[in-house]
């Protein structure tokens, strides 16, 4: 029983830690977007939280309709969370690009589709930012079945301590982003710090997983109604409050 709320406890802070570098993500998304909207900060605030939300629900759903089939949902959980790293690093790298060629670019392919060029802009940041925000959106669920599954906790109560603490997380990522680490350190280094984060996540998660139960012991038990097939609800519920 220690050793089961150990790794509960360990969950809970792994969340925490994938919640802060989420909302870290969001702030620094949108700060880099208002290069290609002219300073305005209403614009890239709606193009990043739309992409956001859509992205946590169609990953939550995706992810929800296949929960069965799902033997470690831990393991599964921490490769997710390192593609998050990778993808942290790679958008860094995008962003130490050089704005003015950048502009050039989008300026060039508006002529050429001849569409509006804030149009062009916001098909693009769609585009860098959908994979992101789809894997962040099967994070929630994914910790939901590995509590049934990997620590035989089946209770609501567990689902909704994940949905408090990765919520926490979140609110903490977006204060610290805020007033922090991107009016000190940049935005290149604010995505570091996030990515640093997931790989952390990551790397707890592996070594939980080596020590799971024996796959598909709880999964045979899990009811269709239960909230971690339903993580879509509760993400998606939860970063509009945020937003």
């Amino acid at each position: 029983m220690k050793n089961r709320n150990l790794r509960l406890y360990i969950l809970l802070l792994v969340l925490c830690f994938s919640g802060a570098a989420g909302l870290m993500n969001q702030v620094v998304w949108q700060r880099a977007l208002k290069v290609f909207f002219g300073g305005s900060e209403t614009i890239s605030s709606m193009i990043v939280v739309l992409v956001f939300l859509a992205g946590l629900g169609v990953g939550s759903k995706w992810i929800g309709g296949r929960m069965r089939s799902i033997e470690w949902p831990t393991r599964t959980l921490a490769i997710i969370e390192l593609l998050l790293a990778v993808t942290n690093f790679l958008v860094c790298q995008l962003l130490s690009l050089n704005p003015t060629e950048s502009i050039y670019f989008f300026q060039k392919t508006a002529i050429t589709l001849g569409f509006p060029l804030r149009l062009v802009y916001a098909l693009g940041a769609t585009l860098l930012l959908a994979a992101p925000c789809f894997l962040m959106g099967t994070t929630l669920p994914l910790a939901a079945h590995g509590c049934q599954t990997d620590l035989e906790l089946n209770e609501s109560r567990f689902v909704n301590r994940l949905y408090a603490v990765n919520t926490f997380g979140s609110v903490l990522g977006a204060l610290a982003g805020l007033g922090s680490f991107v009016p000190r350190y940049g935005q290149r280094l604010t995505l570091v710090f996030a990515a640093a984060l997931n790989l952390l996540a990551a790397t707890i998660l592996f070594f939980m997983s080596q020590r799971a139960t024996t796959p598909g012991l709880a999964v045979k038990r899990e009811d269709p109604s239960e909230p971690s097939v339903r993580g879509a609800d509760f993400r998606f519920d939860g970063f509009i409050i945020l937003a």
